[in-house]
């Protein structure tokens, strides 16, 4: 069982809410109350539409949709020339080499490369030569890995002062923490709580509470995201940069380091607002 359904449990064990538990890794749970069920697959929720998870999964969809309306780093996509024929009407370039012209055509050094559907910091690279490009698409287009992608993209290198997650349930704030490198030792992952030592640490800042939920809210007027943690970056120049959006936020690193309270009761209220409405 994964710590979001224990977090759910106990959430539902406060509330008294009635669950059953439907596979033999505990990872799928269905929820019942007052006649209603609800089902918790992994790390989902029943809140968010298939259409926006789907946004959120594809980073280069995410960014065409949002970037006239928050500050997000420029991103572009580029498939796979050997992709399977029925997408090869959508190829572009054809050799790794071409790709690696357009993206030096199109950014400047350093550059980050990545998967386009990935998470905890899976095939991602920061490029400061040619070489390291194609290297770098050889593998994120390497089909022998299970971290193989088809389409890689390329986006613009924020220089990275702090980095956070903030929980977001119906567009309201429920928690922000960073991802402290304050110590910690970088061992060839990118996502800062992949480092050694790295480190969730809750943030009690009212003030910058309020920037945070103020710089997130054009996310909610253009996309009905409803239960989501954004990862957000300050520059060095204290401006913010929403990196992606996660429709199913994973909790291990919040628990380890923060405790327990603060999920069960993003549990509670999610279950509260589900079989409310």
């Amino acid at each position: 069982m994964n710590q979001n359904i224990s977090m759910l449990i106990k959430a539902c064990n406060h509330l008294g809410y009635e669950y059953e538990i439907l596979h033999e890794s505990g990872n799928l749970v269905v929820v019942k109350n007052q006649g209603k069920s609800h089902v918790f697959v992994n790390w989902a929720a029943p809140l968010n539409s298939s259409s926006v998870a789907h946004l959120c999964r594809d980073k280069e969809y995410f960014y065409q949709y949002f970037k006239s309306h928050i500050n997000i780093p420029k991103t572009k996509g580029y498939l796979n020339p050997n992709c399977n024929q029925l997408y090869s009407s959508y190829v572009k370039d054809s050799n790794v080499e071409e790709i690696a012209n357009n993206i030096e055509q199109n950014f400047n050094y350093p550059v980050v490369l990545k998967k386009n559907r990935g998470s905890k910091g899976r095939n991602v690279f920061k490029c400061n030569e040619r070489s390291q490009i194609i290297n770098s698409l050889d593998k994120i287009y390497d089909l022998s890995n299970y971290k193989y992608d088809y389409i890689a993209i390329s986006q613009e290198y924020i220089q990275i002062q702090k980095e956070f997650r903030a929980l977001f349930l119906e567009g309201d704030l429920h928690c922000v923490y960073e991802k402290s490198i304050t110590g910690a030792k970088f061992v060839g992952n990118l996502s800062r709580l992949h480092w050694e030592g790295a480190k969730a640490k809750i943030v009690l800042d009212i003030d910058f509470l309020e920037q945070i939920q103020y710089f997130c809210q054009p996310i909610f007027q253009n996309c009905e995201l409803r239960y989501t943690g954004l990862d957000i970056a300050l520059d060095t120049n204290n401006k913010f940069w929403l990196i992606e959006a996660n429709s199913a936020p994973g909790f291990d690193y919040l628990v380890r380091d923060c405790g327990e309270e603060l999920v069960i009761e993003w549990y509670r209220k999610t279950l509260l607002l589900i079989f409310c409405q």
